[in-house]
């Protein structure tokens, strides 16, 4: 298993928090081989731009994308990138309306940020002390920080990119690795070349099955009426087991805006998100952090946290089967339903969804459900493993049980090992949420109020009753495409800290794992 606290820690200081919460993974492995052809790309190149060495390095990244499409379909490729900011109205052919013009990646390449020009080998590079930029500020008038990020999409200013990266038919072959993306602007209407306009204004991928790792979304923003994915817009519309799964590793997404899914909207596909950091994103409808439409989703080492929308201030989950394990969700803000998730489906459908350590605390919805909110009343089925649902906030007030966990489908869930604030579930080893005593002791709760908000601490105290509570054989994956379950020994055995969740917290030479 792997942690990024690099990645969290410096997201954080991004977003105005100067010590970091519960971390996340290290970067993620680059997943190189050796590729037939590297080119290099460095803005400040001065030699004969040809793409071949750092001195000789393509000035504009579009110029070294065009060089490898003509060499991808027989040969692999890896593109290397120096720090500094990319546009992609800048290199390459462009012509008509500049504002379509994307960075399009290509099946059998490989896009790496984070050198800083001279480096040999890929694990030299560090893409966070080298800020790559991929910028959609194609008319340079944005409000940006030192290294040319948007920090906030209300810092959007004239003509921006529609999208600032695309994938369209690009296969598990292709990477995009160790960048930022900003500045994307998905404000035009219809739909070009199959792509809709207003969906996905930093990063659109269709129909593909690439990796995406060690990337900061930040700053971008569709259109308030009917846009989707502020941050991301994924689809496929052939979805199913033989659709090969699209890999996120390590990745943050902060202070994007769409209509719905504020910062991802995935819709028809297979997603595995491995290590996220979801803060400051908006819906002006549905999902702030994320609006997930799909098939199969599994989310682990993740913090979702001060995002907000009118109905799934968090996460808004319509149709298919879902996994989140080792997942805070904290902080989130509903103006309706469902301040940290909105469990959604229509009638004749169903839908499963498994929590596993997983806890959601300081969130708030000004009607139902400030942690959970279940829509219909006789389907859909949510299982909570190890999880704590404590310290949130709906229109009865903060710490009942609706606020835990409200709407019509509220029966319909089944606990084991968790704590429920307002709520004594029947099944194996629940502790009472009705009994104070059984307050989880967070080191820094986070008032519900106060929502949204990334701040609080969840770490708990040493006399905290959730200590080795829980159960290791606890499953972490709905059972779906014929899966077995697999049990969180020897797969998910370390928490948001890296610590081992197998230990004997409470010295009584008892090793078990916690809520």
């Amino acid at each position: 298993m792997k942690f990024f606290f690099r990645v969290f820690s410096f997201v954080l200081l991004i977003i105005g928090v100067g010590a970091a919460l519960p971390g996340m993974a290290e970067e993620a492995a680059d997943g190189s081989g050796s590729p037939d052809h590297v080119l290099y790309v460095d803005v400040n190149a001065s030699g004969s731009d040809d793409g071949q060495s750092w001195v000789n390095a393509f000035p504009n990244l579009q110029d070294a994308l065009a060089e490898a499409r003509t060499l991808a379909p027989a040969e692999s490729v890896e593109i290397w990138v120096a720090n500094g900011v990319y546009y992609p109205d800048i290199g390459g052919s462009p012509s008509g309306n500049t504002s379509f013009i994307s960075f399009d990646l290509v099946s059998n390449v490989s896009l790496y940020g984070g050198f800083a020009g001279g480096e040999t080998a890929l694990d030299q590079r560090d893409w966070q002390a080298n800020p790559t930029v991929l910028s959609g500020d194609i008319d340079n008038n944005d409000t940006v920080n030192a290294i040319g990020v948007a920090e906030h999409y209300d810092d959007l200013v004239g003509r921006n990119s529609l999208h600032v990266v695309q994938a369209n038919l690009v296969d598990n072959s292709a990477r995009l690795d160790g960048f930022y993306i900003t500045g994307g602007m998905a404000d035009g209407g219809g739909i070009v070349d199959g792509v809709v306009m207003r969906y996905g204004a930093g990063l659109y991928v269709e129909d593909s099955q690439l990796t995406l790792a060690n990337l900061q979304i930040q700053g971008n923003r569709t259109r308030d009426l009917l846009g989707r994915g502020g941050g991301a817009y994924f689809e496929n519309s052939a979805p199913g087991p033989s659709i090969a799964p699209l890999q996120i590793q390590d990745v943050a997404v902060i202070n994007n805006l769409a209509d719905d899914g504020g910062g991802f909207y995935v819709r028809g596909t297979e997603l595995s998100i491995d290590g996220a950091v979801f803060a400051g994103n908006v819906a002006s409808w549905r999902g702030g952090a994320m609006f997930k439409n799909i098939v199969v989703f599994q989310m682990r080492n993740a913090l979702i946290a001060g995002n907000r929308a009118i109905i799934g201030g968090g996460i808004y989950g319509f149709r298919g089967v879902s996994a989140l394990v080792n997942t805070q969700i904290s902080g989130n803000y509903a103006s309706e339903d469902g301040g940290g998730y909105y469990f959604d489906l229509p009638p004749d459908l169903n839908q499963t969804v498994v929590l596993t350590n997983t806890t959601f605390s300081g969130n708030r919805a000004d009607r139902d459900g400030g942690a959970i909110f279940h829509e219909q009343a006789p389907v859909g089925t949510m299982l909570i493993n190890n999880s704590i649902l404590w310290g949130n906030q709906d229109v009865s007030g903060p710490g009942t049980a609706s606020a835990s966990y409200g709407g019509p489908g509220a029966g319909r869930f089944t606990a084991t090992h968790s704590l429920i604030e307002g709520l004594n579930p029947a099944g194996t080893g629940n502790l009472d949420g009705t009994v104070s005593s059984n307050d989880p002791l967070f080191s820094q709760p986070l008032d519900p109020a106060t929502a949204p908000s990334i701040l609080g601490d969840l770490r708990v105290a040493a006399s905290s009753p959730i200590i080795d509570q829980g159960t290791g054989t606890a499953r972490i994956n709905p059972s779906f495409f014929g899966q077995t379950p697999i049990p969180i020994e020897g797969n998910i055995a370390f928490d948001l800290d890296g610590q081992e969740r197998f230990a004997d917290g409470l010295g009584d030479s008892f090793v078990a794992i916690d809520l």
